[in-house]
Protein backbone atom coordinates (compact mmCIF):
# COMPACT_ATOMS: atom_id res chain seq x y z
CA UNK A 1 0.00 0.00 0.00
CA UNK A 2 0.67 3.75 0.34
CA UNK A 3 2.57 3.68 3.86
CA UNK A 4 5.74 1.52 1.85
CA UNK A 5 5.96 4.10 -0.67
CA UNK A 6 8.61 6.01 1.51
CA UNK A 7 10.51 7.70 -1.53
CA UNK A 8 7.21 8.84 -2.98
CA UNK A 9 7.24 13.10 -3.16
CA UNK A 10 3.95 13.89 -4.44
CA UNK A 11 0.90 12.87 -3.91
CA UNK A 12 -2.42 14.23 -4.58
CA UNK A 13 -5.73 12.31 -3.43
CA UNK A 14 -7.95 15.42 -4.09
CA UNK A 15 -11.22 14.61 -4.14
CA UNK A 16 -10.92 11.04 -3.14
CA UNK A 17 -13.51 10.10 -0.79
CA UNK A 18 -12.08 6.54 0.15
CA UNK A 19 -10.31 8.81 2.42
CA UNK A 20 -13.29 10.01 4.45
CA UNK A 21 -12.82 9.92 8.43
CA UNK A 22 -9.99 10.74 10.01
CA UNK A 23 -6.18 11.50 8.66
CA UNK A 24 -4.74 7.90 8.55
CA UNK A 25 -1.42 7.76 10.55
CA UNK A 26 0.20 6.14 7.45
CA UNK A 27 1.01 9.62 5.59
CA UNK A 28 3.60 9.38 8.23
CA UNK A 29 5.55 6.72 6.83
CA UNK A 30 6.10 8.82 3.79
CA UNK A 31 9.05 11.01 4.96
CA UNK A 32 10.33 12.19 1.52
CA UNK A 33 6.83 13.96 0.60
CA UNK A 34 7.31 17.60 -0.45
CA UNK A 35 3.40 17.94 -1.85
CA UNK A 36 0.33 16.01 -0.47
CA UNK A 37 -3.09 17.11 -1.22
CA UNK A 38 -6.09 16.20 0.10
CA UNK A 39 -8.07 18.65 -0.39
CA UNK A 40 -11.81 17.72 -0.20
CA UNK A 41 -11.72 14.50 1.06
CA UNK A 42 -14.07 14.37 3.30
CA UNK A 43 -11.89 14.33 6.12
CA UNK A 44 -13.14 14.89 9.81
CA UNK A 45 -10.94 15.72 13.10
CA UNK A 46 -7.90 16.77 14.20
CA UNK A 47 -4.78 17.54 12.19
CA UNK A 48 -2.21 15.24 14.30
CA UNK A 49 0.89 16.32 15.01
CA UNK A 50 2.99 13.10 14.97
CA UNK A 51 1.72 12.63 11.56
CA UNK A 52 2.80 15.79 10.14
CA UNK A 53 5.86 16.13 12.60
CA UNK A 54 9.22 18.33 11.07
CA UNK A 55 11.06 15.85 12.30
CA UNK A 56 9.67 13.20 9.85
CA UNK A 57 8.68 15.16 6.80
CA UNK A 58 11.46 17.80 6.28
CA UNK A 59 10.65 18.03 2.62
CA UNK A 60 7.36 18.68 3.07
CA UNK A 61 6.23 22.25 1.11
CA UNK A 62 2.71 22.10 0.50
CA UNK A 63 -0.31 20.49 2.27
CA UNK A 64 -3.61 21.21 1.35
CA UNK A 65 -6.42 20.02 3.74
CA UNK A 66 -9.14 22.58 1.95
CA UNK A 67 -12.41 21.67 2.21
CA UNK A 68 -12.87 19.07 4.17
CA UNK A 69 -14.69 18.90 8.07
CA UNK A 70 -11.29 18.99 10.08
CA UNK A 71 -11.53 20.72 13.38
CA UNK A 72 -8.98 22.60 16.19
CA UNK A 73 -6.56 24.67 15.29
CA UNK A 74 -3.11 24.23 12.74
CA UNK A 75 -0.39 22.82 15.19
CA UNK A 76 2.60 25.41 15.06
CA UNK A 77 4.58 23.47 13.55
CA UNK A 78 3.00 23.19 10.60
CA UNK A 79 2.02 27.14 10.57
Amino acid sequence: GLSKMTKLTYLFLAKNDFLAGTIPPFFGNLTSLEELSLKDTQLTGTIPTDVFSTRTMTNLTLLDLDSNALTGTIPPELA
